[in-house]
């Protein structure tokens, strides 16, 4: 049976191993002592609850993401929307809105107030005509007319997607999740979320699974060097041992882009990155939830710092993306200003009264390189999965999925690795399903 070393556990890296494992002998190293990358949950001692290291909201559509929690058997595990409702919330006027999509490709919702943004002419449409369009070089503000739909929905949905401002992101990468979206209708935009954790839901049942066909899981170990000679790697370098690779082994490099650039010579990949910020709060009570958030969970919020909020529990945690803008603001201030703007948001969704309640404990997590900068010119960067050795192939969010960094393209690139080494694959080598 061929063995097959993969560097790195994060999503990426599970899907590959999880694709692979009845097929070969898996090895996976990860430098961490926890699987999952930045889909990752940790118990915090100070708020005395678990809590997720960011929030992921999935989208029916992301059907590689839903096949991986198929064959790990997590389905159970995640909220799945019964329609395709996105509440959001506008802070200036205080008043609530919904996104209401038909659940055909037709789409009615354009037609009717109480389904679409404030304020929406219905000329706005032309800016999907122009994403469609766009090319290599078009920035998603140059794709952009001016009214509701673009101020309320495309904008902040531009922001989440790329993690990254409309004034530099990539046209053409935001083209792609509306191909995958909205374009499917419906049907292919009902809001997906784990019911407990990130761990619990993507992470803990793929190592289960893992364990199940004996893959050796190797935690708290660190590659600290690739070994090549005659166009192949043939051995990898931990704190303390040299492995050695046989001629029929294979290695699939799943790390981070700043990791793979140290492991691999003259690497080109992206090199310019934005953080998120999350800001998880613990109430001091269970609370009680009413109105739309009951049914979704979660809300989206206009013309503010924070972006969307998720209740799950005793937690109320806050999504803040393309965060390096906010970098000048001390944490206190931020926290503070954004707390407002939950009890804005939230004060008539909640039972208890939520705007006489002090701010509570919480735990703001900044995750300095969460994705890279979804900019033309680091699209360009990104590198295909086949390497110039023979042996070794790359996954990751960060290479040329013809998506941003998201879930759902870290699984494609675990899937696309497998088919390139030339083993049984839902994507065949050389392949990844985008319409580039």
């Amino acid at each position: 049976m061929s063995r097959v070393h993969i560097i790195g556990g994060g999503i990426a890296g599970l899907s590959a191993a999880v694709e692979l494992a009845p097929q070969a002998e898996v090895f996976l190293y990860e430098a961490a002592s926890i699987a999952g990358g930045r889909a990752r949950s940790f118990y915090d001692s100070a708020l005395g609850c678990k809590i997720d290291n960011g929030n992921h909201l999935v989208l029916s559509a992301n059907k590689y993401l839903l096949r991986y929690v198929d064959l790990i058997g997590s389905r159970s595990r995640l909220r799945i929307a019964q329609r395709p409702l996105f509440p959001f919330f506008n802070l200036k006027t205080q008043k609530l809105w919904k996104l209401s999509l038909s659940s055909g490709k037709v789409p009615f919702w354009m037609f009717f107030n109480s389904r679409r943004p404030p304020n929406m002419g219905l000329a706005e449409l032309w800016s999907f005509y122009s994403f469609l369009k766009a090319d290599e070089n078009t920035t998603a503000i140059e794709c952009l007319k001016s009214g509701g739909l673009t101020e309320f929905l495309l904008k902040p949905l531009i922001i989440s997607a790329l993690n990254t401002s409309v004034e530099s992101g990539s046209a053409k990468l935001f083209a792609n999740i509306i191909r995958e979206s909205l374009l499917q209708g419906g049907r292919g935009c009902h809001p997906i979320y784990p019911l407990e954790s990130l761990e619990n839901a993507f992470v803990n049942p793929a190592l289960s699974y893992l364990d199940k066909f004996k893959v050796h899981m190797n935690f708290n170990m660190r590659i600290r060097e690739i070994i090549f000679e005659k166009g192949r790697a043939v051995a990898l370098k931990t704190n303390h041992d040299l492995l050695h690779l046989s001629q029929d082994d294979f290695v699939i490099l799943a790390t981070p882009s700043s990791i793979a650039k140290g492991l691999l010579p003259n690497l080109n990949a992206p090199d310019e990155y934005e953080s998120i910020l999350n800001i998880h709060f613990h109430l001091p009570f269970m609370p009680s939830l009413r109105g739309i958030i009951q049914k979704t969970g979660f809300l989206g919020v206009n013309l503010g710092i924070s972006e969307w909020i998720f209740v799950k529990d005793r937690v109320i945690s806050v999504t803040i993306s393309a965060a390096n803008r906010y970098a000048s603001i001390s944490k206190e201030r931020l926290v503070s200003r954004v707390w407002q703007e939950v009890v804005l948001a939230l004060r008539k969704n909640l039972l208890e009264n939520i705007s006489q309640l002090k701010m509570p404990e919480y735990r703001l997590i900044n995750e300095k390189r969460a994705t890279f900068a979804a900019t033309s010119s680091q699209n360009a960067k990104r590198p295909g999965t086949a390497t110039q050795f023979l042996n070794l192939v790359l996954a990751g969010d960060w290479i040329s999925t013809g998506l941003p960094s998201t879930l759902e393209g870290a699984v494609r690139s675990g899937l696309a690795a497998v088919g390139e080494l030339g083993f049984r694959s839902a994507i065949s080598q050389g392949y990844l399903p985008i319409n580039n």
